[in-house]
């Protein structure tokens, strides 16, 4: 809107009458009436620029916090790497080193953690534009609320690029928040692959089903019944309801859901072989979970897929989002830095030095990958906590 100052003129030399006056008057009326109506066309043109430029901002600081977050990772990849090689050293020289290594790593998740807290307020705002896009019928394949950098995040099929403007003109059309777009390709992981055999069974192994996914983690539900869970798709709506690790059976699927608030599947074990809580941690060794968590946003977490262990190794990216919804799920908590492919989905989180399960991937982006929490795979499996 324009701006209009308010001039006040002094008249010397003549003596002003009545009539004079009203004229006067009349005519700071009609300029007043004026005024605001002929500076609309300006106030339209200067709120698009507003809009774009409002935007481009929240773009660059996508793409300075991806940057930001690399150089950081490498340093949590570096520091991790070499926690992990002396963890279980009973040489006194490692066990302190170990100590403090550990320490550096906790430092690191309070400081992201800290990074993405905001004001009840502004997050109650962000919340809420994040329900007005699920509601709307924007064809999106993910949407939720970065506290980082205090915006709603809405993710695009790549098909879908040439129609950004229209999109973005929908997005404005129903929030006022800030928020950014990004267009990539998403897919559920799930595709061939192989496995030795393991012995006791744990989580992060390659099982064949219809196709070929990775178990996430050995569970027992209340009633006593021990199993695993992986991601509900590797079974939903499909022929083959076995999960076959290193070539024998381990169990059937009994239960899977891909709707809600989980792609989960739970697993009744028919095996005789023992299973354990614990992760194959990608150096053919394996790393102890004995407690089960959502994590929190901020945190540096290690995913471990069966089909980009063997190529890349582990994998370490921090949660940057909880609550989001990514392709039909709801509440699923996003990583950003974390590599994944066909193959993984099913593959357990975990955390770098809590011994601390957080859940199972679902799938991902060429950006992100999205984990279905703990807590919504205990309350819809009806697991032991």
């Amino acid at each position: 809107m324009s701006t209009h100052k308010l001039s006040i003129i002094f008249i010397f030399g003549n003596v002003m009458t009545t009539k004079t006056i009203k004229t006067i008057l009349f005519a700071s009326l009609i300029a007043a009436m004026i005024l605001p109506f002929s500076g609309m066309d300006f106030a339209e043109a200067e709120q698009e620029v507003d809009k774009k430029q409002r935007i481009n901002d929240v773009s660059q600081k996508v793409k300075e916090a991806k940057i930001a977050h690399n150089i950081e990772k490498d340093n949590v990849i570096k520091i991790y790497k070499e926690y992990f090689s002396i963890k279980n050293s009973d040489k006194d020289v490692d066990k302190v080193r170990a100590k403090e290594l550990k320490a550096q790593l906790k430092v690191l998740d309070e400081k992201g953690i800290k990074e993405y807290k905001i004001d009840k307020e502004s997050h109650d705002k962000l919340l809420n534009a994040q329900k007005i896009i699920e509601a709307s019928n924007l064809p999106f394949v993910s949407v939720g609320v970065d506290t980082k950098l205090k915006s709603v995040f809405i993710d695009f099929d790549t098909s879908l690029q040439s129609k950004s403007e229209k999109i973005k003109d929908q997005i404005e059309s129903l929030i006022d928040t800030q928020y950014s777009v990004e267009f990539t390709t998403s897919t559920d992981h799930a595709c061939t692959s192989q496995s030795a055999y393991c012995n006791p069974v744990i989580g992060g192994l390659k099982i064949i089903t219809s196709t070929y996914c990775t178990l996430g983690f050995p569970v027992e539900k209340t009633d006593g019944t021990d199993g695993y869970i992986t991601a509900g798709h590797c079974y939903v709506g499909k022929s083959v309801q076995t999960a076959k690790q290193g070539g024998y059976t381990i169990g059937t699927s009994t239960e899977e859901y891909n709707s809600g608030d989980c792609d989960c599947s739970f697993i009744t074990k028919s095996t005789g072989r023992a299973s354990a809580e614990e992760v194959f941690s990608g150096y053919n060794t394996s790393v102890s979970l004995p407690n089960k968590v959502n994590p929190t946003v901020g945190k540096w977490v290690v995913l471990t897929g069966a089909a980009t262990v063997p190529l890349h190794g582990f994998q370490i990216g921090q949660v940057n989002a909880v609550g989001v919804t990514y392709n039909g799920i709801t509440d699923t908590a996003r990583v950003i830095g974390a590599s994944a492919q066909g193959g993984d989905s099913g593959a357990p989180y975990y955390n770098l030095y809590d011994d601390e399960f957080f859940g199972i991937h679902k799938g991902g982006n060429t950006t992100y990958t999205y984990m279905i929490q703990w807590d919504n795979i205990a309350d819809k499996l009806d697991l032991v906590s």
